[in-house]
């Protein structure tokens, strides 16, 4: 009780200063706001969220409050939010004011339920940055859309965001030039998409597609501007039909993502590791790229020895299987490799082929980076533990990781 009450006191001082009508729960017995600030609309019969004073990362603006819908978010509601991560608008919104989502520079994650302030709007308001605005703050990106061929506006987007769905309307040239999204969720709802809705949009490598009526339009790698070819991996719904497109990708595997059963189309993807984003343990520091070596640093492995570990995090939105490999280099041209490594996956010794198959010829150096497939692992969906430990001598550089699978890694 102590917390709710807390949490009703937060949201009655922020109300008051927007100068809000916010009445006590105990006394009319209004359902927690759990930190949403709402106001009543003029009419009486909706409600409008303000603003929102609650502590969680990962946010769903509730369809109704109080027995009436909720149906506007008002200009910069969230603006200035640091810590959400994920934020779900429900598709009984019909209207988001400007810059609702400004300076959010935490956020991966949106669902909204059209592109734009409605989804009745024209132009620059129709664009998917609007609810972002035109104020710069840290950890952004500018990014300029064209709604007209010469007319643009310029919106601040989250470095961060990687991930948008939207539920009915996506308009045309909606996310022009958001070059930073992975992935796109298609509501049940949407009908169709606008043209060029995704143009410039060169990181597009997932889509979610649980409208029948887009599936439909998969006709071709060309359908939706180039939407359907432009990605690697299509997962539709389950319980709807495949467009002449994306049956011809091949017979689908049957995924679970959160709970939901997905047809997932399309070709395996290879995910890269470096060795300077994993954790190590026993290890001398890092040496920096140099001879052709990938990313920013590669282990060295100098005096070899046992018990040294290199600690993947592997995130996958289902349980699948993966093909691993490794990419290393020869510490000198006079030090043989060995049975150098022993591979777990979430503690599981792994069943690989004998790493001594790794021995070039002796004219292989620290200048000849070389990936090798070593194992096909299992992952579990969700967070996953890929740990490589030295066994005996080690005679190699070790530079990256990567994983090939048909699903999605991070």
């Amino acid at each position: 009780m102590k917390r709710i009450s807390k949490t009703i006191a937060i949201a009655i001082i922020t109300a008051l200063i927007l100068g809000v009508s916010v009445f006590c729960m105990t006394a009319c017995g209004e359902q927690p706001t759990n930190g949403f600030v709402y106001e009543l609309s003029s009419e009486g019969d909706y409600y409008v969220v303000m603003s929102y004073a609650g502590k969680g990362e990962s946010v769903s603006v509730p369809a109704e409050y109080n027995g009436k819908p909720v149906k506007e978010i008002a200009a910069n509601a969230f603006s200035g939010n640091i810590s959400l991560t994920s934020i779900t608008v429900p598709n009984s919104v019909t209207a988001i004011g400007q810059g609702a989502f400004g300076g959010c520079s935490a956020l991966r994650n949106i669902v909204l339920p059209f592109t734009g302030s409605s989804s009745n709007a024209t132009g620059e308001s129709a664009m998917f940055g609007y609810v972002f605005g035109q104020k710069m703050y840290a950890d952004c990106v500018a990014v300029k859309q064209y709604y007209a061929d010469k007319e643009f506006a310029l919106y601040y987007l989250p470095a961060s965001l990687v991930t948008a769905g939207i539920g009915t309307k996506i308009s045309d040239r909606a996310f022009n030039n958001v070059t930073s999204l992975k992935e796109i969720y298609i509501g049940a709802e949407v009908k169709s998409i606008g043209a060029d809705a995704f143009d410039g949009c060169d990181s597009l490598n997932v889509l979610y597609v649980e409208s029948g009526s887009v599936s439909a339009l998969a006709t071709d790698e060309d359908a939706c501007g180039g939407l359907f070819g432009k990605v690697g991996l299509i997962y539709l719904d389950a319980g709807i039909s495949p467009g002449a497109y994306i049956s011809s990708l091949g017979e689908p595997s049957d995924v679970n993502v959160n709970g939901k059963t997905w047809k997932l189309y399309g070709k395996a993807q290879t995910y890269r590791y470096e060795c300077e984003n994993a954790t190590l343990s026993g290890w001398s520091p890092m040496t920096d790229a140099t001879s052709g070596a990938s990313g920013n640093a590669f282990i060295s492995a100098g005096g070899g020895g046992s018990g040294k570990v290199i600690e993947f995090k592997v995130n996958s939105v289902s349980s699948t299987k993966v093909s691993l490999a490794i990419c290393v280099g020869r510490h000198s041209s006079d030090v043989p490799f060995s049975e150098f490594l022993k591979l777990t996956v979430n503690g599981t010794a792994a069943i690989t082929e004998d790493f001594t198959i790794l021995s070039p010829g002796a004219d292989f150096n620290w200048y000849n980076w070389q990936t090798y497939e070593v194992a096909e692992i299992s992952l579990d969906e969700g967070e996953n533990t890929i740990s490589f430990e030295t066994v005996g001598y080690l005679g190699m550089n070790v530079d990256y990781i990567e994983l090939t699978a048909k699903t999605v890694l991070s």
